[in-house]
């Protein structure tokens, strides 16, 4: 969790703020993972500040939706380029993607405790 925390307050993701009259805010929360190796044993623990998006209101704190996901026909061609090409694949693992995205949007998000 503090690694988040420090990753978001790195990347300037937002500001502290008093809590504006007549805009729409939406909650936050912790979600927390383990994740975990094949013998059973922790392999890593994971956490995500996520925002409680089913209290947006369209038009007023979003005009789109989207994201960033890769095709099954865009991973199936790279994976046969590579058996092709007698190259090795890696995991990649990206620590906050979503954070440099852009918003034309002026979101208010509450500060989640946990």
């Amino acid at each position: 969790m503090r690694t988040e925390y420090n990753v978001l307050l790195k990347n300037q993701a937002w500001r502290l703020l008093k809590r504006p009259k007549f805009k729409n805010i939406i909650g936050s929360k912790w979600v927390l993972r383990t994740k975990y190796n094949a013998d059973g044993s922790v392999a890593l623990r994971k956490a995500r500040l996520v925002a409680k998006g089913f209290a947006q209101i369209p038009d007023s704190d979003y005009q789109e939706t989207f994201a960033p996901v890769a095709r099954p026909g865009s991973i199936r061609a790279v994976m046969a380029y590579c058996a092709e090409n007698n190259l090795e694949i890696f995991q990649l693992n990206f620590i906050m993607a979503y954070v440099n995205g852009d918003l034309d949007e002026e979101i208010f998000m509450e500060q989640a405790f946990h």
